[in-house]
């Protein structure tokens, strides 16, 4: 428990997660003492997530060897048997959407392939490093007994380097529950196993050793005295987050509210909220629709744009992304007059996100002359069809000077990856946010990719927008998104 990833883990708050520090001891107490009630720790490690059956499989393999229990094999069965109906059938039937496809980057071999770079392999080589330093002490304490400190978390330590996820295989935030907690069961039957060989001098240099390490290993790693560590994830409230906490406090009290699954947590203190996966037409009647400025315009929720359009329901909150859409209310008409995107949520070479007091999270350029000209805004490829276009940028910029090194940056407008600009113009300054505009006509059907560029000034991006001066708007959709927004009673 002293280790720093167990702080990690405890500070991340994934209180499900952080039972494996109870369960897993409990297991290896029964498999050792009382076997025929291994069952009852086994039952509740399985319901912990999908893949906790991986996870005990070193123990009980161990326990079936040891002592020739034949129920121990038959335990190993079964929990082999629950990882793959838990993951086949029940996760699916409870999530409405396969962890596969949930997890398709991260599950799939060439993202697996491509986390393999200079970067990733030194993150994994850091987090095997003070998983060999925490177990190396009780090498010293017990010899060639030591083993199962390394044995038990075998699998569930194969599982996370194995992943393309960087903060899984860094073995940052709860990643290290289940690894932490079998090491600790593999550190107690080491000591088992040693017995009265304990003792001496090799006792007092693991001792020490394992005192050593774990002062190191929370210096080293940003934690402090306390439990505290200096990651800002455990002190403040992540950044893009903020928005839908405030919309949370603007949605009124009454009515059903459907959003996303991953926002609709947010709005969980209402007594009528659903993922939109849940909505059922005709059992259930929407009133509030909460979702990020993107899916406004996905094909999937057409529905919705009509409806505003419509006057059926109007935007009565926004929190840049987010937006709350209420029926009967009024404004948000001109979303529907054109295509609008957040620059938070589009990819960038350089920047980050900063979170304004009235308009919600913008994309943010430090100025450092160095550093620029940097493209800020990219890749959110728009199709439009021949016509006139105005497309307009919310800007806001900062300088110590009139005229800074490398100027304020540029707006454009590209074709889809392609570097000669559409239309173009540098940013103006301006103290306070404002809209920057540029005409852009198009000869036949356009995949048009607006791009925004940082230079020698402070610069906030918080929001781009296409508006059709002739012809009529096509339908509305953005093409090139990643991920995809289901309509409701499909979504997940």
């Amino acid at each position: 428990t002293a280790s720093h990833m167990t702080q990690s883990v405890m500070l991340s708050e994934f209180h499900g997660v952080s039972a494996y520090y109870l369960l897993l001891p409990w297991l290896f107490h029964e498999l050792l003492f009382r076997k025929k009630l291994a069952i009852l720790p086994l039952v509740c490690i399985l319901g912990l997530r999908e893949d906790a059956g991986l996870v005990v499989l070193p123990m009980l393999v161990f326990a079936a060897l040891r002592d020739r229990w034949k129920t121990g094999y038959v335990l190993t069965g079964v929990s082999l048997a629950y990882v793959i109906a838990a993951v086949a059938l029940l996760y699916p039937l409870i999530n409405g959407v396969g962890i596969l496809e949930v997890r398709a980057m991260e599950a799939s071999p060439d993202s697996i392939g491509s986390s393999l770079t200079a970067e990733s392999l030194r993150l994994r080589g850091a987090a095997l490093l003070w998983i060999i330093l925490s177990a190396a002490p009780f090498f010293v304490m017990t010899g060639r007994k030591g083993w199962l400190v390394l044995l038990f978390p075998l699998t569930a330590l194969s599982m996370a380097m194995l992943s393309g996820m960087p903060r899984q295989h860094a073995l940052t935030f709860h990643y290290p529950a289940p690894i932490i907690a079998a090491m600790a069961c593999g550190m107690a039957g080491s000591l088992e196993r040693a017995g009265k060989g304990i003792g001496g001098k090799p006792c007092r240099a693991g001792l020490a050793a394992l005192v050593l390490v774990t002062a190191a290993s929370h210096f080293l790693n940003g934690f402090f005295l306390g439990g505290r560590a200096s990651h800002p994830v455990y002190g403040q409230v992540e950044p893009g987050m903020r928005p839908l906490l405030k919309l949370a406090g603007k949605a009124p009290p009454d009515g059903t509210l459907i959003a996303y699954r991953k926002i609709a947590p947010y709005f969980a203190m209402r007594r009528d909220v659903l993922s939109r996966r849940s909505y059922i037409e005709g059992r259930h009647t929407i009133d509030l629709v909460v979702c990020d400025l993107h899916e406004l315009y996905s094909p999937k929720l057409s529905w919705l744009h009509r409806a505003i359009a419509d006057g059926d329901f109007g935007i009565s909150a926004m929190e840049m992304p987010y937006l709350l859409a209420e029926r009967g209310a009024k404004g948000g008409a001109e979303l529907t007059e054109g295509l609008f995107m957040s620059p938070a949520m589009m990819p960038a070479q350089g920047g980050s996100i900063a979170c304004e007091k009235v308009f919600g999270l913008s994309r943010y350029w430090h100025g450092l002359a160095r550093e620029a000209p940097i493209t800020l805004v990219y890749a959110r490829s728009i199709l439009l069809k021949p016509g006139r276009y105005e497309a307009s940028f919310r800007i806001r910029t900062r300088s110590n000077t009139p005229a800074p090194e490398k100027g304020f940056g540029t707006i454009s407008l590209h074709r889809r990856n392609q570097d000669p600009a559409i239309a173009s113009a540098p940013i103006r300054p301006a103290t306070a946010f404002e809209e920057q505009r540029l005409s852009f006509t198009l000869e036949g059907d356009t995949m048009v990719e607006p791009r925004v560029t940082g230079g020698g000034a402070e610069l906030w991006i918080n929001l781009i927008g296409i508006r059709p001066v002739s012809p009529e708007l096509p339908e509305p959709g953005l093409a090139g998104q990643q991920g995809t927004h289901l309509p409701p009673g499909n979504d997940n």
